[in-house]
């Protein structure tokens, strides 16, 4: 059987990378000749850094594959990023690497020479006739499980996510899943990186995932069950990390994903445009908040998100990929989060595969700064504005093109004490530190490591390692020494420390941080008590009671997961059986001064759920003859004026004569008393008493108006509900009261 289009495309996209940088190491090959290569060069300015290495052996390698090279036919470069955190719980950091084989290693840090390989996890589902399994996504660290050690979550190009304990050394499986694609024989497989946050309302960390297989998908906590509302097909595949963060500036969160349209199915929502790539915001509850289409380029890159206008909200910078070549993919973009607008396109010389880096690099300029890398060797940055701050070449030799294949990222820290951050790239096989403000290169590192290191397309991590500033890079290395890529090359961690601490770090790794959510805005957990109180007093003013335990924490569940609102919930209390058997009640209080016969309440109950409206229940009482025998003593002037002050509140003016006049003519009750509750008057004495009892205050100046015909038409509880769902409500909630 052919391959599909879909699979062609993904074969025919990556070699084009490939070519690119094999074709560079012609010029290897010459300086291996003169034994050049492998000597470290010169500094442009002074040593910063010393390599932890010994002899040629650097931080850490993995030796030969041995032909378990995994690269999907596809992705031959490293894409893992190095994490770093303390992920054993005994107070110092541990570096964890995925790599080509399904394997993750994770490392000590002992601050003088290589480091030791502690353990390695084995993701699963490698399989080497098929080329996948292929640890490419950088593994985030959070706290899954909540013993207050953070995980490892990780995910492979067989479409694995899993996440893992390392505490006290011990390997413990918190979950591994397979996510099959979207629909049969669509390609399967976890490249990108998954992002960790806080996205049904608990207080456990949560993943987002793209696949190759078209879906986005949210998974919740340690258990790893699908949120459902945020499964999206997203038609096409997924090679760029979705980001989350408050888009809106509202406190909220939202997820932002890049991903490619082709445009050959008619089910693409880029059908007969040419295609390109989508980078789409995502409400939390699966809807689309806005979608940019990228025409003739795809979306790898990955999204930074950062308040780049200073309105309260994070914007997303993003660049393309590697499918179309034509103009349009040499380009940055930013995207104004709140609306999606474009707020600027910077054109580039190299298409920007790496995900930008955004932090502020220079306090003279207003908003934060983005830096990043592109194809050619082209290091970049802008200010907020959009305004090229600078263009630097940081390729080996000092010559940059349009196409070597450097699609790397880049780190933004202080790693030499001097109060400058720093931008820390390697794009081929030297590691690059450049003053981030100026772009001027300040060092270049070639590694002791004795093979050639192929062009590599992670980001460097940059930690606080024994008190000194250390930076991780993870490379491919040619083990075999025969200056081509083959199953036989190895993983190479390579490990610098500088002699000063960390200084500021506005962007110290892939996606910023360990939890790898595309952003420097730390997210909390959600605080439930505030959903809490805001139930408990729905219950207090619609039912006159606490809500039992469950009650309480199944209903702030369902609010802080976003699947219902504060009207939703309003509704459904004021609607329940035990609300309207409480309505019921009170007019047999208010109007027979006796409790409820259990047929009678039954018969009302029955007709309240069949839709009868309280205004009519309400003058089926008032007009009952029970009520007309005991109160009226049978006599409609005596009636009607207990109607006056019952439902109006005051004693009646000359306008009795008429209701008596019109009764005694015929006039059922039933309309009479349904025409007193329904009276401009009755109305405004309805919304005042909603206002008086559900915010404790008096109507503000034309609410009676303008909810009189709207409580008219729909009744008192669609107000009620309204108000229950105001922010005004919702803070009133949160005092007793």
């Amino acid at each position: 059987m052919g391959r599909s289009r879909r699979e062609r495309k993904l074969v025919m996209s990556f070699p084009r990378v490939r070519v690119r940088v094999l074709a560079g190491l012609v010029s290897l090959g010459a300086l291996v000749a003169t034994g050049q290569v492998f000597a470290p060069a010169a500094h442009s300015v002074t040593t910063i850094l010393t390599e932890l290495h010994s002899g040629s052996t650097p931080f850490g390698t993995t030796g030969s594959y041995n032909g378990w090279l995994l690269d999907s036919n596809a992705t031959g470069e490293v894409w893992s990023s190095p994490a770093v955190g303390d992920v054993t719980g005994d107070g110092v950091p541990e570096v964890i690497v995925g790599g080509l084989d399904s394997t993750v290693r994770i490392y000590s840090t002992n601050g003088t020479g290589p480091g030791s390989l502690l353990t390695t996890i084995d993701t699963g589902g490698a399989d080497k006739a098929r080329r996948v399994g292929a640890v490419q996504a950088s593994p985030a660290l959070g706290d899954v499980n909540g013993d207050g050690v953070p995980d490892i979550v990780l995910a492979n190009t067989a479409g694995h996510l899993a996440a893992y304990s390392y505490k006290n050394k011990v390997v413990t499986q918190i979950y591994n899943r397979y996510i099959a694609p979207a629909f049969a024989g669509a390609m399967d497989g976890v490249f990108s990186t998954p992002a960790l946050g806080y996205l049904d309302g608990d207080t456990q960390l949560d993943a987002v995932t793209t696949t190759w297989g078209q879906l986005l998908d949210g998974w919740s906590g340690a258990a790893n069950t699908q949120i459902g509302a945020l499964h999206q097909w997203l038609k096409d595949t997924s090679w760029s990390s979705p980001a989350i963060g408050d888009l809106n500036g509202d406190g909220g969160t939202e997820i932002v994903a890049g991903y490619d349209c082709e445009g050959s199915g008619q089910l693409q929502p880029c059908y007969g445009t040419g295609g390109g790539g989508y980078i789409t915001a995502f409400n939390i509850d699966g809807s689309v908040k806005w979608a940019h289409f990228v025409s003739k380029a795809v979306i790898w890159s990955s999204p930074a998100l950062a308040d780049l206008n200073g309105d309260g909200a994070m914007d997303v910078v993003v660049g393309t990929g590697l499918y179309w070549t034509g103009s349009e993919a040499f380009k940055e973009i930013a995207i104004n989060g709140k609306t999606g607008a474009v707020m600027w396109e910077a054109p580039t010389a190299g298409i920007p595969v790496g995900s930008p880096a955004v932090g502020e690099v220079d306090s003279s300029s207003p908003g934060p700064e983005i830096v990043t890398m592109t194809e050619g060797g082209w290091l970049y940055s802008w200010a907020a504005s959009g305004a090229k701050r600078y263009q630097t070449c940081v390729s080996d030799g000092g010559t940059c093109n349009t196409s070597s294949g450097t699609n790397n990222g880049v780190a933004l820290a202080d790693i030499n004490g001097d109060g400058v951050v720093d931008a820390i790239t390697q794009p081929e096989q030297k590691l690059v530190v450049a003053n981030a403000k100026t772009g001027a290169i300040e060092e270049r590192d070639r590694s002791a490591y004795g093979h050639t290191i192929f062009a590599s397309s992670s980001t460097p991590t940059v930690a606080n390692i024994d008190g000194k500033a250390t930076i991780f890079v993870a490379s491919r290395g040619d083990a075999d020494g025969n200056n081509q890529r083959n199953d036989n090359d190895e993983l190479v961690v390579q490990a610098w420390q500088s002699q000063s601490a960390l200084g500021a770090a506005p962007w110290p790794t892939f996606k910023q941080n360990m939890l790898r959510s595309g952003n420097a805005v730390v997210q909390t957990p959600p605080n439930p008590v505030p959903t809490q109180n805001f139930v408990t007093q729905i219950y207090k003013d619609f039912l006159n009671r606490a809500p039992s335990a469950d009650d309480l924490n199944a209903w702030t569940s369902l609010l802080m997961n976003h699947r219902i609102t504060r009207y939703n919930l309003a509704t459904q209390v004021s609607t329940s059986n035990e609300w309207i058997t409480r309505v019921v009640t009170n007019f047999y209080h208010d109007t027979l001064n006796r409790e409820p016969d259990a047929a009678g309440l039954s018969a009302w109950i029955s007709a309240a759920q069949h839709g009868m409206p309280v205004a009519q229940m309400a003058a089926g009482f008032y007009s009952s003859a029970e009520y007309f025998g005991s109160v009226g003593n049978n006599d409609y002037r005596t009636w009607v004026t207990d109607l006056y002050r019952k439902l109006l509140l005051r004693a009646p003016d000359a306008g009795i004569d008429g209701w008596v006049t019109w009764l005694n003519s015929g006039m059922p009750r039933d309309v009479a008393a349904l025409g007193f509750y329904q009276s401009p008057e009755k109305l405004g004495v309805r919304i005042t008493a909603l206002y008086s009892t559900l915010l404790g205050r008096s109507p503000e100046s034309g609410a009676i108006p303008n909810w009189s015909p709207f409580v008219a038409s729909k009744g008192d509880l669609v107000l009620a509900a309204a108000i229950a769902a105001s922010d005004e409500y919702f803070l009133r909630a949160q005092s007793p009261h």
